[in-house]
């Protein structure tokens, strides 16, 4: 039997009678927080402990729940990558793949996914928001090849049928190299350098500065680490001295490595990603050119047969060609069209 209490007049109050008003009340306070801006709005309160399906009286979704700090909905279902240009914006590459693994085991990759005419793919296996994996994002010619670890985002919408997962990716530079010596002359691709007395240039030690230009809007390089064979990414320009009596030529610059192997020796300069990036706007050219002095010693009675070759490399760097034996690496790539050969004459 409820409790009561007696009024001055006689008359009795009911606990029960009390409750009850007090719980309309509540209800009313909680109507004008929580559900009146819903319904009013359209939109859902970002209070973090707050369902609003609870107070809508909806069903609870089952395997997706909102995130409070993103405003995304974790999820596990499949992925779809879309992959656009680092810089100058739209899709990145038509002949372009993703490879998923494990961070703890790059023995295999859990799928390789090849790009649409969209630069688009979908995962056939399920990913959970959350987890992070390891991506290579490359291309079939070789040329663009990158590493990076990826979370996996929640879902925007709880409609939405895939998880959605926007990456970017560089496209690599177009590289040529010039050559000129302190007196002003500019030697390109098959020039000869002659230490004969009258002849160009005529001397035997020469201040030179090789410019490495990026011709390419809107390109550059990226360094990453490749796990799988312990490589760090660079951009190296690779002077290679070879022929007859290479050995008369001394060259002294900012080296990272000097290599010999068999009849040549390699002279490595890991060059600057952020100068070797060249970004258009307009007609504002951003970057996209480094120098690199050195001095060149040619001695007396080396012949007409040692040559200075100049080639630009990515992903390899100077510390795994020294610790190698003159092995690039297995993804090593040399940009065709970007070397200078200048020939030594005596």
């Amino acid at each position: 039997m409820p409790r009561t209490f007696r009024k001055k007049d006689g008359s009795i109050w009911k606990f029960a009678g009390i409750a009850a008003l007090m719980t309309v009340v509540i209800l009313a306070v909680a109507t004008v927080f929580f559900v009146a801006p819903t319904l009013l709005t359209g939109q859902v309160p970002t209070i973090d402990e707050f369902k609003w399906w609870e107070v809508n009286g909806a069903t609870p979704p089952t395997s997706v729940e909102q995130t409070a700090l993103s405003g995304q909905y974790a999820a596990t279902d499949e992925v779809a990558f879309r992959v656009g240009k680092l810089w100058g914006g739209s899709v990145w590459s038509t002949t372009g793949n993703i490879a998923i693994y494990n961070v703890d085991d790059y023995t295999n990759p859990i799928e390789i996914l090849d790009l649409d005419s969209n630069a688009v793919a979908t995962t056939t296996w399920q990913y959970t928001t959350g987890n992070t994996y390891a991506l290579r994002i490359y291309n079939d010619a070789g040329s663009e090849d990158m590493w990076t670890t990826w979370t996996v985002p929640g879902k925007s919408g709880l409609t939405d049928t895939v998880i959605t997962a926007p990456l970017r990716m560089f496209n690599a530079p177009t590289i040529a190299f010039s050559v000129i010596d302190s007196a002003g002359t500019t030697y390109t691709n098959g020039e000869n350098w002659n230490i004969t007395t009258g002849a160009s240039p005529g001397y035997e030690t020469g201040q030179f500065t090789i410019n490495v230009r990026n011709t390419a809007a809107n390109t550059g390089f990226v360094e990453s680490t490749n796990p799988i064979y312990n490589i760090n990414y660079k951009a190296c320009l690779v002077i290679t001295l070879s022929g007859t009596n290479f050995d008369y030529i001394i060259p002294n610059g900012p080296f990272n490595a000097a290599v010999p192997k068999s009849s040549m020796t390699y002279y490595i300069v890991e060059l600057d990603p952020s100068m070797l990036t060249r970004i258009e706007q307009g007609y504002t050219i951003i970057g996209g050119f480094q120098e690199i002095p050195i001095t060149m010693t040619i001695n007396t009675g080396v012949g007409d047969d040692a040559d200075i070759d100049l080639d630009f490399y990515m992903y390899t760097n100077a510390r795994y060609i020294q610790d190698n034996s003159g092995s690039f690496g297995p993804i090593a790539y040399n940009a065709a069209g970007s070397n200078c050969e200048i020939n030594v004459l005596d």
